[in-house]
């Protein structure tokens, strides 16, 4: 089962394309609506160190996660509708609660060294939360990823808003309660996730019908295999647009980090139009039942409506940060401003890079574009960040951005000269 117009070549397929993608970007509003709630809340209430160390914390997570996927976010949109050698439902399963139990158990570990370095420490019960976090954001990720990859596209988008509105729901009911713990904040996201992942399995089933894990190590070795560049396109991609924070920490303190990540909360929802329609691009693609020529215009779409949503962010952040966060955030007008310039590079990185993954078959493609945009960031970071603060970092991600963007661009352009495809 897939959903409306993802099921078969048509005469038209960009059509079924532009009515799933309607669908999704609705639930990633909404999404993205709760988590700015969740930070609008927790900024308000924590103040920018304890922002911070909430930012942070979901920061350090969010890169062991990724290690910890093995690239089977990835490698699973192939294999699980693959023509030859699919791979079975409950494997995959399997594979991801070994995943997500092991990320759990090294986030505790890599915690007690990393966090220190950033002027974050916790007790020994908050260290177990902070696994329990890493955990819980790896398991909806997967499963997400194996909904995606039956083409349940917009039902993904669906399961990931409802639970990043539980999360929100748990936080409105701490900030009415007057809580000011980060670990009641942490908990709350966790809870949040938890719900997640049963929903996600209970949008599985009508597509594999039992949700019960198998655990045979010998039916894992092909899609490890093939997940393992994933690593590279999902570290590097969250190095690049997760970085600036860690080492904003690094250099300037939690409450830096708090007015940095303000300041990327307006520009990441521009992205949600590009990221929304990449989803059931690279399905289609993947699947067979349709060709890249088919997206000739999408791209252009994609970046007039960022475009738009850029201009009419830059007019509106000076009042919406004051009204929204306070004037203690007030700094983070100007990175605001400068981050929406980012977009542009992170939309054609969403769109081509979709493109060259799905329709060649080369997970290893967007690893090259995503790799060279975290080691721009590395060094403009590095160099910006001890001079010029979180303006620096802004900057930092514009360039970096730009460059992932245009790999991706540059290299979908090569395959399709070369027309080699993998399979």
């Amino acid at each position: 089962m897939t959903d409306p117009g993802l099921t078969a070549p048509s005469a038209n397929p960009i059509g079924g394309i532009w009515r799933t993608t309607s669908g999704i970007v609705v639930c990633k509003v909404v999404a993205n609506g709760a988590a700015a709630g969740v930070a609008l809340l927790t900024a308000r209430q924590l103040g920018p160190s304890g922002r911070g160390v909430v930012v942070l914390l979901l920061t350090l997570a969010g890169f062991i996660s990724v290690v910890g996927s093995m690239g089977l976010n990835l490698a699973s949109r192939i294999h699980l509708v693959a023509l030859d050698g699919r791979m079975d439902p409950a494997d995959y399963l399997g594979l991801s609660a070994v995943l997500t139990v092991a990320v759990g158990v090294l986030s505790v570990a890599l915690g007690v060294v990393l966090l220190p370095l950033v002027d974050v420490h916790l007790s020994a019960a908050e260290q177990l939360l902070f696994g329990a976090l890493a955990g819980s954001i790896l398991a909806p990720f997967l499963l997400n990823a194996a909904i995606n990859a039956f083409g349940f596209t917009a039902r993904a988008a669906a399961v990931d808003a409802a639970g990043t509105v539980a999360q929100l729901l748990v936080t409105v009911a701490l900030f009415v309660g007057g809580s000011r713990r980060v670990d009641a904040y942490i908990a709350a996201m966790v809870i949040g996730n938890v719900l997640q992942v049963g929903l996600a399995l209970a949008a599985l089933r009508p597509a594999i019908g039992s949700v019960r894990p198998r655990f045979q190590r010998s039916r894992w070795a092909r899609v490890v295999r093939t997940g393992l560049p994933g690593i590279a396109v999902d570290l590097s991609g969250i190095l690049t647009f997760r970085l600036d924070r860690y080492l904003l920490g690094l250099f300037l303190g939690p409450a830096a980090v708090g007015v940095y990540s303000v300041a990327a909360t307006a520009p990441e929802i521009l992205r949600l139009p590009a990221l929304a329609m990449g989803q059931p691009i690279f399905h289609r693609l993947a699947s067979g039942t349709a060709k890249v020529e088919d997206f000739g215009r999408t791209r252009v779409y994609c970046l007039l409506v960022t475009a738009a949503l850029a201009a009419s962010a830059f007019l509106v952040a000076p009042f919406a940060v004051r009204i929204l966060f306070g004037s203690q955030y007030a700094g983070a007008v100007t990175p605001l401003r400068v981050l929406l310039l980012a977009e542009f590079g992170i939309t054609l990185f969403y769109i081509d890079g979709a493109l060259v993954a799905a329709a060649f078959s080369r997970l290893g493609d967007a690893a090259i574009a995503a790799v060279a945009g975290c080691l721009v960031v590395v060094v403009a970071d590095l160099v910006l960040i001890p001079s010029h603060g979180v303006v620096g970092a802004a900057w930092g991600s514009v360039v970096a951005y730009s460059v992932t963007g245009l790999a991706a661009h540059g290299i979908l352009r090569y395959r399709l000269r070369s027309r080699a495809p993998v399979r």
